[in-house]
């Protein structure tokens, strides 16, 4: 059978461990950056602004 034998007794390395837990801080702040700038663009706006209305141009 191939595979891997005692995988218990494997450490990363520290170069490994250090980029992951940096990647998994990166994740975590554009996360949060993604929530925070969603709820942002969710509040109503308070200007006078109407939508604009605009007819499709005819084909042909």
């Amino acid at each position: 059978m191939t595979g891997f034998e005692n995988t218990g007794d494997v450490e990363p390395k520290d170069w490994f461990a250090t980029a992951m837990r940096a990647a998994g801080v990166g994740m975590a702040a554009a996360g949060l950056a993604g929530f925070l700038l969603e709820g942002a663009s969710a509040e109503p706006s308070t200007d006078d602004e109407s939508a604009i209305e605009m007819d499709p141009e005819p084909s042909g």
